[in-house]
């Protein structure tokens, strides 16, 4: 997987209006895919940051001033689970003012023969997530903690078998859980591995996937499992308020 860190960019941070800003540097990438052009995208990280506070950051030479509020320390936290089918200004009102982690869907693969040969170039150019901070060789499958929640994300659409990196990683990554910082584990991946949609049935990725890590979530004893794929509504225990 290669990323163009060619185009430095530099971005400021503060977390008041009265306040100092500080900067970060980051960098600009951009995506070709068929006859589609991406445009500048910039990827930067900050922090650390305070917890349940609200910053204020612009990108680049630009004047327009964004905001987002870090999640809380401790419970309770909320969750939004949001799948879109386009980007850029459709969901810029929601993107500049919330933490996004996400993980591959199908539609996300984009690979044809001849055309186009690589895999995930807008997700990989858009979303570049924090997957090196936790052992993970791949942007498609990473970690990380937020209010007392360990937070898994898996892809449905790279290799998942026994022998592969993503499972190698999963496994390591389970194996070193602190139920005392984090009492609850969540994973998210793409495919459900159950589903009565007839649809979407059989499916590969679902039942493959299921065969060689669900034993690993069950041993690790994990809390939720949120999975997409299906457009419906379904669950399989009930939720207690």
């Amino acid at each position: 997987m290669v990323y163009n860190l060619s185009n430095p960019c530099n971005s400021s941070i503060w977390s008041n209006p009265s306040a100092d800003s500080f900067n970060a540097i980051g960098v600009i990438d951009s995506y070709r895919y068929l006859f589609y052009y991406s445009g500048p995208v910039h990827n930067v990280i900050v922090g650390p940051l305070h917890p349940n506070t609200i910053y204020y950051y612009r990108m680049g030479d630009s004047t327009k001033v964004y905001t987002f509020k870090t999640p809380p320390s401790q419970f309770p936290i909320k969750f939004a689970f949001v799948k879109w089918e386009s980007f850029g200004g459709l969901i810029e009102p929601l993107t500049s003012q919330r933490p996004w982690m996400v993980t591959t869907g199908d539609h996300d693969v984009e690979k044809i023969f001849i055309l186009h040969r690589r895999s995930f170039t807008a997700y990989n150019t858009r979303y570049l997530m924090l997957f090196n901070e936790c052992g993970s060789n791949s942007n498609q499958y990473y970690s990380f903690e937020v209010a007392g929640i360990h937070v898994i994300m898996l892809g449905s659409y790279t290799d998942f078998d026994s022998k592969s990196n993503q499972y190698k990683w999963l496994q390591g990554d389970l194996e070193k859980l602190n139920r005392v910082k984090t009492p609850w584990v969540v994973v998210m991946f793409h495919t459900p591995w159950y589903n009565s949609n007839t649809r979407h049935r059989g499916e590969y990725e679902s039942i493959e996937m299921k065969a060689s890590m669900e034993d690993l979530l069950y041993q690790a004893r994990v809390d939720l499992v949120i999975s997409a794929h299906i457009h419906a509504y379904e669950r399989f225990v009930s939720i207690l308020i």
